[in-house]
């Protein structure tokens, strides 16, 4: 087997969403390329209260009930959540930049 080789640099591959203090929602390059964000264009938020989780499903349909652009950026992308962060309690203004390890759900089941 050839091997490949590592010409990424300092970069982090490591996925992660961030809350911003002015209420976005960012997925970093890791996230980006890990989850393939290229191919949508939505997002929907989801609030579990009971564990205090967030939920985004990603979509290409603008008319799906709730859906907010996703903002493609040089590294990553990132969705307006502030009236979401607002509505839920979640806060965020008053923090640092807050880093979140994703995972992989199935929103089938919710839908």
């Amino acid at each position: 087997m050839p091997l490949e080789r590592f010409t990424g640099g300092r970069r982090s591959y490591r996925p992660a969403v961030s809350i911003t203090k002015q209420g976005m929602i960012s997925f970093n390059a890791g996230s980006y390329h890990r989850f393939p964000l290229a191919k949508y264009q939505h997002a929907v938020l989801f609030f579990d209260n009971v564990d205090r989780s967030v939920g985004i499903m990603l979509t290409n349909d603008a008319q799906e009930t709730g859906a907010v652009k996703l903002r493609h950026r040089a590294a990553g992308a990132d969705v307006s959540g502030k009236s979401f962060l607002d509505c839920y309690g979640i806060q965020y203004a008053d923090e640092t930049r807050k880093y979140y390890d994703p995972q992989l759900t199935d929103f089938e089941a919710i839908r």
